[in-house]
């Protein structure tokens, strides 16, 4: 037991760093973050010496790169914070960036201006866009970096209207309105899903209530005008 719980902690250690894995300095000191899908590493291999001993540690051994790997992959708190941000931003940045073309602004002076005119986290991507703009060859090549990203929706509007040659402003419209009804239709349903979720808590402070308010009484009563003798 002691050798197969070395082994698992010798394995956990030899797990080499990724490249995202980031360091702090904090007093003079290097101070290493330790990413939460390197602990399935050392958790799954104890937790089945635990549960069924030595075999039980051998199939967490195997289990550990699976179980780390769905970690990975999931969604941090803080980047699904600041998607459903920016998702929330991008219509109206949207809807100025068509009324700055419209204008007579041209695209990269129309995004610098709705760069500073939204917040962030929508803004500090809007400027990380422009200055690769200003120094890339081709719009439709700095877009296409962000079809997977928050921007996706813009990204896609724009290389749409690059390539079939028709005006920027008229698509974004489009993309406009499309964006505004998909977050009409995610707030409908979000307020669908409270009205569900809601129902199950609900029930338990009312019907306990409801019990003993109106249940209780009319069962004393019933029980105390029947004669027993």
């Amino acid at each position: 037991m002691i050798a197969a719980i070395c082994a698992a902690l010798a394995m956990w250690c030899g797990i080499p760093a990724r490249p995202r894995h980031r360091t702090r300095v904090r007093q003079g000191r290097r101070v290493s973050r330790l990413h939460p899908e390197h602990l399935a590493w050392a958790i799954c291999p104890l937790l089945g010496l635990v549960v069924a001993g030595l075999l039980g540690a051998v199939v967490g051994a195997i289990a550990a790169p699976l179980a780390a790997r769905w970690i990975a992959r999931l969604e941090p708190a803080a980047r699904r914070r600041e998607r459903l941000r920016v998702a929330e931003q991008l219509p109206l940045a949207v809807e100025l960036l068509v009324a700055a073309m419209d204008a007579g602004v041209p695209l990269r002076r129309a995004l610098e201006s709705v760069a500073a005119a939204v917040s962030d986290p929508l803004r500090g991507q809007l400027i990380a866009v422009t200055r690769r703009l200003a120094v890339a060859g081709e719009d439709t090549a700095v877009w296409a970096e962000h079809l997977q990203g928050p921007l996706a929706p813009l990204a896609r509007s724009l290389i749409r209207a690059e390539r079939h040659g028709v005006p920027a402003g008229s698509v974004l419209q489009d993309s406009a309105r499309e964006l505004r009804r998909e977050r009409y239709a995610e707030r409908r349903d979000a307020a669908r899903r409270v009205a569900v979720r809601t129902a199950a808590p609900l029930g338990a402070c009312f019907l306990p209530a409801f019990f003993l308010v109106g249940i209780v009484p009319m069962l004393a009563g019933a029980l105390s005008s029947i004669s027993w003798w």
